[in-house]
């Protein structure tokens, strides 16, 4: 999922116990990724956002059904030494092991110390649909790192170019 202000945005979200929104754009198909992904994976929304944005992302998403099981926010990221604003997995590994944990994210840059778990997002519109269809193939895998290893980011990126 994505969610940053726009123009063109989808819904203007009020934080409650301020004064302040947040505008978000919800990618083509969201809401049937969600439904789809739900059935084969615990999802966890991981964001740089502070919990009260999160939250009321969270709130919207979540209107007619519960999608996440977990929500982690800016307070679940590294920010020392030479990691300053890193999302890390370990905060997961206490009940779950990196074995069984895909991450999607726009940038690996917001997880250099689990780069074995991350699949690229795309901007395409057409990107879920493509997405669900790739971890529909990795979840029936033991190990979801050596599947998303095997392949290269370019890999990944054509096979889901491909898969229309």
């Amino acid at each position: 999922m994505y969610f940053y202000a726009a123009e063109n945005t989808d819904v203007v979200l009020n934080i409650i116990g301020t004064n302040e929104e947040i505008s978000i754009k919800l990618k083509p198909f969201a809401f049937n990724f969600l439904e789809d992904v739900k059935s084969k994976y615990e999802l966890i929304l991981y964001s740089f956002l502070n919990r009260k944005y999160l939250l009321a992302i969270l709130k919207y998403l979540e209107r007619d059904k519960k999608y996440f099981e977990y929500t982690l926010d800016e307070s679940y990221c590294l920010y020392a030494n030479v990691f300053q604003g890193v999302k890390y997995l370990n905060f997961l590994c206490s009940t779950r092991s990196l074995s069984n944990i895909v991450v999607v994210d726009t940038s690996v840059k917001n997880f250099p110390l689990d780069p074995d778990n991350f699949i690229p997002a795309l901007s395409s519109s057409t990107f879920l649909p493509k997405l669900g269809r790739i971890l529909n193939f990795i979840a029936k895998e033991s190990d979801v790192r050596k599947v998303i290893k095997k392949y290269s980011e370019r890999t990944i990126n054509n096979q889901i170019s491909n898969q229309v």
